[in-house]
């Protein structure tokens, strides 16, 4: 028995070498769409222009959250819990409530952007051409929640490249080619831009809806019952806890950017924010992999392969994420300059937000492991903190520093968390989620077992 259980393990850890293989490297195409979406605004209309979207992105980022209110989480976790059995009557029911829930949610959000979309702009970032932005981005917060679930749908269910498709692909390609349209017939305007993103983010929208109700076999119907909703939401609201920290981990300095520099100055760290980002792209492609895998063992009591999947990922991520971050360092210059003229600014910034991601890398899956694992207030706790702690990092340097005050706050905090993260998982869970933390010997042999 003993042996079919190990040899079923380092089947599931082989599984995920496989897999995340295959979505980093669609991965690695995901993030090039969404660079070269980035480099065609800098470059068609400037680093003003690229922090103009940023700070309309943090105010639309904020609406999604409320009104997936962490039910996008709940429903993965639902959806990797009823993964293989024949059960479509209970996802269905699941599905309905939250589509209802977020309807509500959704529409309710938008209005209040679209209300006081004027006030945020000049009472907030004192940016007026940013209200008339933000009232046309109300119309959006609605169909990025759906799409938002609908994606998760699709990862709990184990097809991750539709997953990437929905959040990183499509909105960004059709955007990109909208961009290409205007500069073809020749239209300078910024403000045709910012329509042509929000109609890429509709189409992505309803594509993404139509594909999910023909992989799922599920109907698109709305329940509303208030008892069920309201189980749902007391179960989900930790998650919309977390996610709110992680949220305000990856813009809190941009917007409080907003508030103490110009947009051109926004622009300019968003690029070296993206930039930054390849080194999670290693990690965003085990994470694909390994939050279905965590939850279907956690749920099914596999200890041996739980603690298999935690600690390859967190291997396979450093291991990956290493040459990534030094390749950045070593051409930060280059890079940056492939986005334009001045770009050149945020070059120290760019060195502590890439060593900030190599810890986060290195750590592996670790809130993943805490919500799929039932302990996502524990995530909760750790993400307060956090957040605290870059809102006062951010506070303290942004007026002295800049740009590079606000990379380093969310570089310490983004390393503090991540560490602090990998001894709850020892306490909570028993396994560490830390490179080699089974040995190298082992995660050779399963590199050997798929190559």
């Amino acid at each position: 028995m003993s042996s079919k259980k190990t040899t079923n393990s380092v089947s599931n850890s082989k599984g995920l070498f496989r897999g995340s293989f295959a979505l980093i490297g669609y991965r690695l195409g995901a993030i090039l769409v969404s660079y070269f979406f980035t480099w065609l605004i800098a470059r068609l209309y400037g680093a003003s222009v690229v922090g103009m979207f940023a700070l309309m992105n943090v105010v639309v980022l904020i609406g999604v959250l409320l009104s997936k209110s962490g039910l996008d989480t709940l429903f993965l976790r639902e959806i990797s819990k009823l993964k293989g059995r024949d059960d479509n009557v209970e996802r269905q029911k699941t599905y309905s409530l939250i589509l209802g829930i977020q309807l509500f949610t959704g529409l309710g959000v938008s209005l209040l952007i679209y209300s006081f979309s004027d006030l945020i702009a000049l009472r907030i970032f004192d940016q007026s051409e940013l209200g008339p932005i933000l009232k046309y981005a109300a119309f959006i917060v609605l169909p990025l929640t759906y799409t938002t679930l609908h994606a998760e749908g699709m990862r709990g269910s184990g097809k991750l490249f539709w997953y990437l498709s929905f959040t990183r692909v499509w909105p960004y390609a059709l955007a990109a080619l909208a961009m290409l349209g205007l500069y073809v017939n020749e239209v300078e305007d910024s403000n045709w831009f910012f329509f042509g993103y929000f109609a890429s983010v509709v189409a992505s929208s309803v594509f993404a809806l139509w594909i999910w109700l023909r992989e799922s076999q599920l109907k698109m119907r709305w329940s509303v019952d208030l008892k069920a909703s309201s189980a749902l939401l007391r179960q989900s609201f930790p998650m919309l806890l977390s996610s709110s920290m992680f949220l305000l981990m990856s813009w809190t300095d941009t917007f409080m950017l907003g508030l103490f520099e110009d947009t051109t100055q926004v622009g300019y760290y968003h690029v070296a924010v993206k930039v930054s980002n390849m080194v999670a792209i290693v990690l965003y492609g085990i994470n694909g992999i390994s939050a279905p895998k965590i939850a279907s063992s956690w749920a099914a009591k596999d200890t041996s392969t739980l603690s298999k999947v935690i600690s390859s990922a967190a291997t396979l991520s450093f291991t990956l994420s290493l040459p990534v971050v030094f390749g950045i360092l070593f051409f930060r210059s280059e890079l940056l300059a492939m986005f334009g003229e001045g770009m050149h600014t945020a070059s120290y910034a760019l060195i502590f937000l890439s060593l900030g991601q190599f810890v986060n890398g290195s750590c592996g899956s670790v809130m993943n492991i805490l919500q799929m694992t039932g302990h996502q207030k524990y995530g909760q706790y750790i993400l307060i903190s956090a957040g605290l702690l870059n809102v006062t990092l951010n506070y303290l340097l942004i007026p002295t520093y800049g740009i590079e005050g606000a990379a380093v706050a969310t570089g310490v905090s983004t390393a503090y968390w991540n560490l602090l993260s990998v001894m709850v998982v020892r306490w909570k869970i028993g396994h560490w989620s830390f490179p080699f933390a089974t040995g190298i010997n082992d995660v050779v042999k399963l590199i050997k077992g798929r190559f």
